[in-house]
């Protein structure tokens, strides 16, 4: 996955959801359209998130209108501008120099674990419509993070927990059902969002499954740190 740092100040303006677009000089990634991103925080080195570039284009920072702007702080004039990305990319940068403007869908660490820093380790493919952002933490390695995202009318894979201490299925945003299976053969359904607890703690033997009613986003954490063997996918295309 290609990452992106940014300075603590524009990391806060991307967690509160006013910068939705950001501008890069002499492009050695070969950003594009699709691409999916880690951001990081330049000042920290920890990871905030991950994001899905929406749309690219290519323009000179001595001919930027109105509309470029959009969701990208302003500068007060075009001297703090050039500046600023002197400071970043050196004394290269002027009037005609080519920057690549993209704007991106960020999906945060969410709530819970704002408070643990975490590396990401990699993004994986469960199945159509079902991604998974693979995290450690950095000063906790009893446990790690997964957060699943689940594209509407779609389902994770029905899964039987084999072995781990304890496994945590934690709802984060959107709208879907957590079923879970006991060994008694007991169903429960956890709808989401509710006001009840959004922490459900997965016993070694139950069956899980989230089904996504509108997209939907939730966390794992399993203790000790997932490896394989852990579940067994019982229905993959369910």
């Amino acid at each position: 996955m290609k990452t992106l740092k940014f300075k603590t100040h524009l990391c806060d303006k991307i967690l509160g959801g006013s910068k939705t677009s950001t501008w890069r000089l002499f492009d050695d990634k070969g950003l594009q359209v699709g691409d999916e991103l880690e951001f990081i925080n330049k000042d920290t080195g920890e990871t905030i998130g991950t994001a899905t570039i929406t749309s690219l284009y290519t323009k000179t920072l001595g001919t930027l209108e109105d509309k470029d702007w959009e969701g990208h702080e302003r500068f007060e004039s075009n001297e703090e501008m050039y500046g600023t990305y002197r400071s970043y990319y050196g004394d290269k940068v002027d009037e005609d120099s080519e920057v690549k403007i993209l704007s991106f869908t960020f999906r945060s660490l969410l709530r819970d674990f704002s408070d643990e820093p975490v590396t990401f380790v990699e993004t994986s493919r469960v199945k159509d419509g079902v991604y998974c952002d693979v995290y450690r933490f950095n000063d906790d390695d009893s446990k790690d993070l997964g957060i699943v995202r689940v594209s509407k009318d779609c389902r994770t894979p029905l899964q039987r927990v084999l072995k781990g201490d304890k496994t945590l299925e934690i709802f984060q945003t959107g709208q879907g059902v957590l079923s879970v299976t006991n060994t008694d053969g007991v169903k429960i359904r956890h709808v989401f969002p509710s006001d009840t607890p959004a922490e459900v703690e997965i016993k070694v033997g139950d069956l899980v499954q989230w089904e996504a009613i509108e997209d939907l986003v939730f966390a794992e954490t399993c203790y000790p740190p997932y490896e394989d063997g852990r579940f067994e996918n019982l229905n993959i295309e369910n």
